[in-house]
């Protein structure tokens, strides 16, 4: 997700292909024009933003690269960092220039973004090492979702035992370091399951569970 930070390159949704972005050059630019204070590319480069549909009212557009210049000038915190990139790209359009600045210098800012969203980002407080557990758990448990489904199907049945036992092969499977519980399948990975008891090969019966749906 990362690897395209260094060019201009940007995916288009609708036509499915790989596109130059000619709107990050062109704030890229006029970032560039507004460190060397050349007011008359500056000029050229507004003239441009202008024909791409922004907002170029004064106070729009010098309200705009001041934020980008203090990012490019100033020493911030990861935390700053992801506050202020959050509250950027809830502001919209004309605030996408800005946050393109971040991402080009901090690419991982756009990642936690994407991955996570503004909302969640703030409830971890905007700690990097937060967001990075916050994702690995929401990996790990998509893939112990689509491992527990190929195993659990709807009107089988197993005793407690045996879905601890089946669970745990999955989690170290996995490399999770975590213990099964047939209370989970229910609580923590969509399954309907039904108290029910198992016969067993000697005449006895067992506690366990019918899997009543996903």
């Amino acid at each position: 997700m990362l690897q395209y930070q260094d060019s201009y390159t940007m995916y288009d949704k609708i036509s499915g292909e790989f596109v130059f972005n000619k709107l990050a050059y062109i704030s890229e630019q006029y970032a560039y024009e507004l460190q060397k204070y050349n007011y008359k590319n500056g000029l050229i480069i507004k003239k441009q933003l202008s024909e791409n549909n922004f907002d170029v009212t004064e106070n729009q557009v010098y309200g705009v690269y001041r934020e980008q210049l203090k990012h490019i000038v100033k020493t911030e915190t990861f935390v700053d960092r992801m506050a202020q990139y959050c509250e950027y790209k809830s502001k919209g359009l004309c605030f996408d220039m800005v946050s393109f600045t971040l991402e080009q210098k901090y690419p991982e800012l756009k990642y936690y973004y994407e991955e996570l969203g503004g909302d969640r980002i703030k409830a971890l407080g905007y700690k990097e090492k937060k967001l990075k557990n916050e994702i690995s758990i929401r990996h790990s448990t998509a893939k112990i979702h689509y491992e527990l489904n190929k195993i659990f199907k709807p009107n089988m049945e197993f005793t407690t035992e045996k879905i601890k036992e089946l669970m745990n092969e999955v989690f170290l499977k996995l490399g999770i370091d975590k213990k099964g519980k047939a209370s989970d399948l229910e609580k923590l990975y969509g399954f309907r399951i039904h108290p029910c008891k198992i016969p067993l090969d000697n005449g006895d019966r067992k506690n366990g569970y019918r899997i009543i749906g996903i």
